[in-house]
């Protein structure tokens, strides 16, 4: 199979997913679930007892209720459901990857609006910093650049005299750095899909805040 070679890939490769095992409390064997996040798609999918739900980043909100406890809100159903995951890491890891998502999805629908990149801006942020805390302060301490450069791209945003071309040189500059150091070797083969990391999840967040910048600084 064709390997990822760059960090494009994340955003345009329908090959690229995250999934997740999880529980749907009453925490019971039966109750367990599968949950893949297609990036490309801007699509989840729900695998619990031989059936599948699919719903779209549109349709979807997620609330995060503790460290391992996260709520999913699917409009189109109008239904609610709680989820249980292994760890805090993982939990972060869903939450990122549906606020990408969510964010590919509005990309593809101008016009595109200013609060929608400070809201993904912010998001992103807290997303650095909380994987920061549970798990790249392990790896590199160069990665706390991510929060470093994030927190300086939101306060351009929220100046009077904001200055896009700025926040663009910021947020290229990230994904310059840390593309070859968050190696695609992080990917995980399985069934034809590529498994993407934490690490990759925010570099693809990072990654479709500078394509917002880019495409709002051409209107």
């Amino acid at each position: 199979m064709p390997a990822l070679t760059k960090l494009d890939s994340t955003l345009d490769d329908d090959r690229v997913v995250c999934v997740f095992h999880v529980s749907q409390p009453p925490t019971t064997i039966l109750s367990s679930s599968i949950l893949t996040v297609y990036i490309s798609e801007a699509s989840v999918t729900i695998d619990h007892h031989n059936k599948t739900a699919a719903i779209s980043a549109a349709e979807l909100r997620v609330e995060q209720l503790s460290e391992r406890a996260v709520v999913l809100h699917c409009a189109d159903q109008k239904s609610t459901v709680h989820l249980e995951f292994t760890s805090p890491l993982e939990a972060l890891h869903f939450v990122g990857a549906v606020h990408l998502i969510q964010h590919i999805d509005a990309l593809r629908h101008p016009p595109l609006q200013v609060c929608t990149l400070e809201h993904q801006l912010k998001l992103t942020l807290e997303y650095a910093e909380n994987l920061w805390a549970l798990d790249l302060w392990k790896q590199s301490a160069s990665y706390y650049s991510f929060v470093e450069t994030l927190t300086c791209a939101a306060q351009e945003l929220t100046c009077d005299d904001v200055h896009l071309g700025a926040v663009q040189k910021m947020l290229d500059a990230l994904c310059d750095r840390f593309s070859s150091d968050a190696s695609f070797d992080q990917t995980i083969e399985m069934d034809g899909y590529y498994c993407i990391s934490p690490l990759l999840v925010l570099l693809a967040k990072v990654k479709a805040l500078s394509k917002h910048v880019s495409w709002s600084t051409l209107r």
